[in-house]
């Protein structure tokens, strides 16, 4: 209390003088109609500034959730998309019955960790077991491919990269399908290689690089990149081809796991096929 009176003695002059400046104003204000006309669109300028500015700060603090019910919105769409169906067609004579069966389904995520400067570069996600991944997983963002789910914990899982020299995608050029791979050399960020493309494959400068459904980790047609140059080496068979990727990893944040619903039947009828060649040797 001491404290205060001798802060109040020191002061004393300057708040003496903010109160007479202030009933000074306010008999200004008060018998003048132009003064008190200012003063007031001046208060209601300032007073919805400030509003706006508040506004503007709880909508930010809303945005997270917002945010993750769009993508989990979004994941439930694309798990209903043609392309996450199968045609099962069954043609007898003149019977025709096509039934669509749902062959993929999404599960929405967020990049925790992300690395692009080394060779074998990973990410982690923060969806795990209990959410429903499982190894093998492919993962696609909107821009395109991220890679492959390589190991899961309950509430975790690690994804490949496709920024990682053992990446193998089998891709196919706009629409025509091409027995070779999409691989990362280990050196841009930006940039893959499209290998073993036959010199005589009608490949150019512009062409858009797609899965081709041949693998079990994605659907077809989720972007890969754009053909930036088209080379040929004397004595080669086949093209040295650079792509510049369509997916931005140094700024991947919101991604898509991706289920193939046949994955293991796929794998027990070609486990069960090389099991039959086995015996037959």
């Amino acid at each position: 209390m001491h404290n205060l009176f001798l802060f109040i003695q020191r002061f004393y002059v300057f708040f003496f003088f903010l109160l007479l400046t202030s009933f000074s104003l306010f008999i200004l204000i008060s018998n003048n109609l132009y003064q008190r006309s200012a003063f007031i669109n001046t208060s209601n300028a300032v007073t919805g500034e400030l509003y706006t500015l508040v506004s503007e700060v709880r909508n930010y603090f809303h945005l997270k959730t917002e945010n993750e019910a769009l993508l989990l919105e979004n994941a439930e769409l694309k798990s209903r998309m043609r392309d996450a169906y199968y045609v099962d067609t069954v043609t007898s004579i003149s019977v025709n019955d096509s039934i669509y069966k749902q062959r993929y389904q999404y599960i929405d995520a967020q990049v925790i960790n992300n690395s692009v400067d080394k060779k074998y570069n990973y990410i982690t996600l923060n969806r795990g077991r209990i959410h429903g991944v499982q190894k093998n997983d492919g993962v696609i963002c909107d821009q395109g491919v991220v890679g492959v789910v390589v190991k899961v914990s309950d509430r975790f899982c690690t994804v490949m990269s496709l920024l990682n020299r053992k990446t193998n995608i089998p891709p196919k050029v706009d629409t025509l399908m091409y027995f070779g791979s999409v691989k990362w050399d280990g050196n841009s960020f930006s940039y893959a290689q499209l290998t073993d493309i036959n010199r005589f494959a009608p490949v150019k400068v512009g062409q858009m690089v797609y899965t081709s459904g041949y693998s079990e980790h994605y659907p077809e047609n989720i972007k890969i990149g754009q053909i930036e140059s088209v080379n040929l080496k004397d004595g080669s068979n086949f093209y040295d081809i650079e792509i510049k990727l369509s997916t931005d990893f140094t700024s991947l944040h919101s991604v898509f796991i991706v289920q193939n619903l046949f994955k293991a039947e796929v794998h027990a009828l070609e486990e069960e096929t090389r099991k039959e060649d086995d015996r037959n040797d």
